[in-house]
């Protein structure tokens, strides 16, 4: 990335700036090489002293300095890098210059009317592309730390931990960040990938796999399903079944297309089991609403049970095995480094889904409190 920068030209020039050449150097040659210097005459202070032949100065490079020769490098072009540097060409040049004054050696020809790097030019090209990028880097953490309490946080979150796992974990975060602006967008993970992607979001909350090489994953915690029932059903008072008993149970749940139904459907379709689906419903709540009715049985994930406040009146049971389970990650773009707002959630959302998962009476324990 080019930092986009104006200069003031008399600033740059200290006392050590100001020398006088060394008798026997001429325009165009500098001291111990015969190459012809790229911009014509050899570089002159503000003065008009030329500063050909000189030995090495004490002012040591700047990172400015190594920025505008990496621009001309990348472009080819002092033109086109002082374009896109958003300074004029002439102070482009002379900050070169004095670049290569400091070096003691030419950094670039002119052939062809391109700029062409010299051995050294390569070798400087080659070293300071990582450095620059983590001053970079530095500059915007800095200063992200400075208007933390300003930040402004975009998460997408799947659908179905928008109704009581996001609200919990949200909560925790603007108590720990009163002044933080938050906005949820419930959607499905691989639009949530997308935009994480093309980084019109700062954080997504998706389930796995993931595998977009634009944005890196943080698992957060495994997310079993479990059965909930009646309290009037025969196998209320069960705490742990196998996935055979539920084989021929009327089913409530999800439409095909849904990646809830579409993972129980596999799971049951690769265990020979027979899914007999009695009602379809897109909500999670019309859902459990239907089963406390006494209309069939559902699978939904643990994360789903906790904070609904009526969560006693299902029976909650967990399948044997954890058969059928997802995988909660966050994900943000290759290129983000976490931020602490961003790493606060991540441990709130861990943390209630371990305390969802661990149990279906912990589950219920956890929702009525």
């Amino acid at each position: 990335m080019l930092c986009k920068q104006s200069l003031g030209q008399d600033a740059l020039w200290s006392t050590a700036d100001r020398l006088s050449p060394d008798a026997g150097g001429r325009p165009g040659q500098w001291a111990g090489d015969a190459v012809a210097h790229p911009y014509g005459a050899a570089p002159v202070s503000p003065s008009g002293t030329s500063l050909a032949g000189q030995g090495r100065e004490k002012n040591a490079m700047n990172f400015q300095r190594l920025n505008y020769f990496r621009a001309a490098a990348e472009f080819g072009s002092l033109r086109k890098a002082a374009e896109a540097l958003n300074i004029s060409q002439p102070s482009l040049s002379r900050q070169i210059q004095i670049l290569e004054h400091e070096l003691r050696t030419p950094l670039f020809l002119r052939q062809s009317k391109r700029l062409t790097l010299t051995p050294a030019g390569v070798l400087l090209a080659s070293r300071i592309g990582g450095m620059l990028d983590e001053v970079e880097a530095i500059q915007r953490d800095i200063a992200k730390l400075s208007d933390e309490r300003r930040l402004h946080m975009r998460i997408g979150a799947i659908q179905s931990t928008c109704d009581f796992l996001m609200p919990r974990a949200i909560g925790a975060l603007r108590a720990r960040y009163p002044d933080l602006q938050v906005a949820v967008h419930g959607v499905r993970s691989t639009e949530i990938i997308e935009q994480v992607g093309r980084r019109s979001l700062d954080l997504g909350i998706v389930a796995a796999p993931v595998s977009d090489p634009r944005v890196v994953q943080t698992a957060l915690a495994t997310d079993p399903f479990r059965m909930i029932a009646s309290r009037r059903h025969r196998h209320a008072a069960m705490r742990r079944l196998s996935l055979d008993s539920l084989d021929a149970e009327p089913f409530i749940t999800f439409p095909r297309g849904f990646a809830l139904r579409d993972q129980v459907e596999a799971v049951f379709d690769a265990n020979r089991l027979s899914m007999n689906v009695v009602v379809e419903l897109e909500s999670i709540e019309a859902i459990k609403e239907l089963v406390r009715e006494g209309g069939g049985v559902s699978l939904l994930p643990s994360s789903t049970l906790m904070g609904d406040k009526n969560v006693r009146e299902l029976a909650i049971i967990a399948i044997d095995d954890q058969v059928i389970a997802r995988e909660i990650v966050a994900v943000r773009h290759v290129g983000d480094k976490i931020s602490r707002p961003v790493l606060f959630l991540q441990n709130a959302i861990q943390n209630a889904l371990h305390l969802s998962s661990a149990s279906p009476r912990d589950a219920q324990l956890a929702s009525s409190g």
